[in-house]
């Protein structure tokens, strides 16, 4: 599927985009020898851990993996998610009609319905959330910052809409560390979450160069033999961190925000000497067969969207099973936000994790329990 929202920028987005221009965002992140402590722009919403302010609308909790923090948000304990909840999230996200060929009531994609999405409510889910799916979330940064407050709004509003419980890690970054010791704890973390539920229903999302790193971690997971995630949703994401596509050139001089150059010297470090091409590096060059179904989300305005285009034609190519989202005008990382193209991102995002919640529902009261997994640490170097 791919779906194309081609409406005229809201002002909103408009206003967020001269912003990035005028702060010189690209420019603050010019490539620097030393620690990468450049990105000046990042400083004051940098945000490793959940503000503290969630805990009053949701459970928000953490447990060490590898020496390092999960983090946890969760409804609050109450009543279960109504089973019709789901359903009346992918309904008006459009999804269902887009799968049967009819048109829904409601479609987030039509400016004048947007009012009606923007803020569903719904009751807390037990506090087991034996039937809600887990967002594992793997955060951007370029490989060399910490989550964000924007990323924490966002998943804060996941779990509202949804009723899912999101484990976001503060995984290993560069230069200190290297992409081995981030699939090192990844792999500790999803066997944790595996062996928490007797049969976990995991939705694999990350934004920017989490959403490389997501795509590249499913890779692994089929390659091991370990048992893949529903879904994948990929927010933004850094592809290929060699940058090469000759058709970066032309979106870089729309894109406010990334800067090309500061993107391959923190890849470089991500990759500390490994193959740049590597799959785990860069997912566009892995192969994309029997991989869970994936939804990307990319703008026009955002220079990885050369090599997402890439990744869309290689998948229609070799029957991969991919849903492509493209907003025209958009910039990276927008559906993070809060103008109105976000919030019509945000509606199909939940749509996709309640989704999963309804279509495993039945599956999960007549499945067997899964066998218990192998939790020894990996010993070889990925």
């Amino acid at each position: 599927m791919i779906f194309r929202y081609t409406e005229a920028p809201s002002f909103n987005s408009l206003v967020y985009e001269k912003m990035l221009w005028a702060a010189k965002v690209k420019d603050s992140q010019e490539p620097k020898p030393a620690n990468f402590k450049v990105r000046d722009y990042s400083r004051g919403i940098r945000s490793p851990a959940p503000p503290e302010h969630l805990g009053r609308r949701f459970h928000v909790s953490r447990f060490e993996v590898a020496g390092r923090y999960a983090h946890e948000i969760a409804p609050k304990p109450g009543p279960a998610l109504p089973a019709t909840f789901a359903a009346n999230i992918l309904k008006g996200a459009s999804l269902i009609g887009a799968a049967s060929g009819t048109a829904p009531d409601l479609d987030p994609c039509d400016p004048d319905t947007v009012s009606a999405i923007e803020e569903p409510s719904c009751p807390d889910v037990a506090e087991d959330f034996g039937g809600s799916p887990t967002v594992l979330f793997l955060h951007g940064g370029s490989y060399v910052v910490n989550a964000t407050h924007p990323h924490w709004r966002f998943l804060a509003k996941l779990v509202e809409k949804t009723g899912c419980r999101v484990v976001a890690p503060d995984y290993p970054l560069a230069p200190e560390h290297c992409y081995a010791d981030a699939y090192r704890m990844l792999r500790r973390l999803y066997l944790t979450l595996l062996e928490r539920q007797p049969r976990p229903k995991i939705v694999l999302m990350g934004d920017s160069a989490g959403g490389g790193l997501a795509l590249g971690f499913a890779m692994y997971l089929r390659d091991e033999g370990l048992p893949p995630p529903e879904t994948l949703v990929l927010l933004s994401p850094w592809l290929d961190i060699t940058m090469s596509n000759p058709r970066i050139a032309a979106i870089d001089r729309e894109d406010p925000f990334l800067n090309r150059e500061a993107l391959v010297v923190a890849g470089e470090s991500w990759a500390r000497g490994a193959n740049p091409r590597k799959p785990l590096l860069s997912p566009l060059y892995g192969a994309f067969d029997d991989l869970p179904t994936m939804h990307l989300f990319i703008g026009t305005k955002d220079i990885l969207a050369a090599d997402c285009r890439r990744f869309r034609d290689a998948c229609q190519e070799k029957g991969a099973r991919l849903a492509y989202y493209e907003f025209e005008h958009m910039v990276h990382d927008w559906m993070l936000l809060d103008f109105k193209e976000a919030k019509i991102a945000m509606a199909q995002v939940a749509a996709i994790v309640a989704g999963v919640a309804a279509a495993n529902e039945e599956a999960e009261r007549d499945a067997p329990v899964r066998p218990a997994l192998d939790l020894s640490p990996m010993e070889a170097h990925p």
